[in-house]
């Protein structure tokens, strides 16, 4: 990490005569300060993870009180996790699955009904799908009022507006993600291995309370990034997938809008 300077160099024997040199911005390093951990469910968890095990390593007296606070710490993560997944599965299971069904059933009907029998053939999931180049525009008129306005409602009928809300929805997973990411790289690569729990608080600095990481042994690290890591790597990963298919299931496209704000708040 670099600070840029913008005073410019007065050295006169740098410069040739005659020609006119360049004189860039100095870069001076400075210290780097401490960076929070953050406020969440699973920065709590790393946190009570690391304080607790050094106490614990330590001679502790009181061994039952840290016990007790990492395992509530991650069955805490593991709550949330949960919490997060069973909610997506049953909208994907009582939501989804009808909707889908019903989006196709009708658009099975819009296409028999504008490519005619002759021009039609069933999918392999036994839907109907016309055969390029036989559409008949004139036959809107004749598919139902029902099936009309729900193939008009279908989000993949209008490109553009589902692959905002598609946009939005997968930059807000990757925010969280790049979060995840790096403390990842904080915890597991930039943070010294240490070979003793003694080495991994840094004593010599005041933070009023707080405690500062200098370097981590390496069961801690395999502990944190399967405990606390991990699982949110992959809960963030699995709620995009099963967000996106939810959005794509919904045939409203004012209630797409509004379940995007739903997957946030899920998220988040």
């Amino acid at each position: 990490m670099v600070r840029l300077v913008d005073s410019l160099p007065e050295d006169s024997e740098s410069q040739s005569d005659g020609a006119d040199t360049y004189k860039g911005h100095l870069e001076e390093p400075f210290a780097e300060e401490p960076e929070s951990m953050g406020e969440s469910i699973f920065a709590l968890a790393t946190a009570s993870l690391i304080r607790d095990w050094v106490m614990l390593k330590g001679g502790s007296g009181a061994v039952h009180i840290r016990v007790m606070r990492m395992g509530s710490s991650l069955l805490l993560v593991v709550f949330c996790v949960a919490l997060q997944f069973f909610l997506l599965y049953n909208v994907y299971h009582l939501l989804c699955e009808k909707t889908m069904k019903q989006i196709r059933t009708d658009y099975s009907k819009y296409e028999l009904t504008m490519y005619g029998a002759n021009h039609s053939h069933l999918n392999k999931n036994g839907f109907y799908r016309g055969e390029p180049g036989f559409l008949d525009d004139t036959k809107f008129p004749d598919v139902g009022q029902d099936e009309r306005d729900s193939v008009c409602q279908v989000p993949l009928a209008h490109v553009e507006y589902i692959f905002a809300i598609l946009l939005i929805w997968t930059l807000t997973c990757a925010a969280s993600l790049r979060n995840v990411v790096e403390q990842t790289v904080q915890l597991m690569i930039i943070t010294p291995t240490v070979s003793s729990v003694s080495e991994v608080f840094d004593h010599s600095l005041d933070m009023g309370g707080e405690v500062v990481i200098q370097g981590l042994a390496c069961g801690m690290k395999l502990a944190v990034a399967t405990l606390c890591l991990l699982p949110r790597l992959i809960a963030v990963m699995a709620l995009n997938f099963l967000g996106c298919r939810w959005l794509l299931a919904t045939n409203e496209l004012g209630d797409v809008l509004l379940n995007g704000l739903a997957l946030e708040f899920l998220l988040c």
